[in-house]
């Protein structure tokens, strides 16, 4: 019976062509020059650098980055950036993150945020834990109050952009 391949438009995860998943299926059994799989590799090998480094290679000629800016491979997903954005600019600062949760992935976001600091909803159409009840969005259709909703959260993230272009020289 043949399947018909369907292609995925969806988060995560895309259709790759059939030519990439055959090479892939192939290496995955035995790398060319190599004869064990990547699965079988040590990360510490020198063949393990080699494709590590034409990786990064490969990445950074893709998106044209200058050589001074650092490319990490890490595994985790987006759901990763709910930790490792306030790891990195809430720790240990004393200052105070303000997160607009509409639903379960900001909710997950400002949870994450309050294991490194002090994180507060600014806003919130659901009333999420901790959330003061003056923050929810109160309107008989809310099209007015979400609109205004959007255009406040596109304005703080254009905020936010200039002012990390400005202290790193983005």
């Amino acid at each position: 019976m043949k399947t018909t391949r369907l292609f995925n438009f969806s988060a995560g995860p895309g259709t790759l062509p059939l030519s990439v998943l055959q090479a892939a299926q192939q290496h995955l059994v035995s790398l060319p020059g190599v004869g064990i799989s990547i699965m079988e590799l040590s990360h510490r090998s020198s063949a393990f650098e080699e494709i590590l480094g034409t990786a990064e290679a490969n990445l950074r000629d893709l998106i044209k980055l200058p050589e001074h800016y650092r490319i990490l491979f890490l595994h985790g997903g987006a759901t990763l950036q709910f930790s490792m954005i306030p790891i990195n600019f809430l720790r240990g600062t004393g200052s105070v993150a303000e997160y607009i949760v509409s639903g379960t992935w900001g909710q997950k976001a400002l949870n994450e945020a309050r294991r490194e600091g002090d994180a507060r909803v600014s806003w919130t159409d659901v009333l999420s834990e901790g959330a003061p009840a003056n923050a929810r969005a109160h309107s008989r259709n809310g099209t007015c109050r979400r609109r205004r909703h959007e255009l406040a959260v596109r304005a703080l993230v254009l905020r936010t952009q200039l002012k990390a272009r400005l202290r790193y020289g983005l």
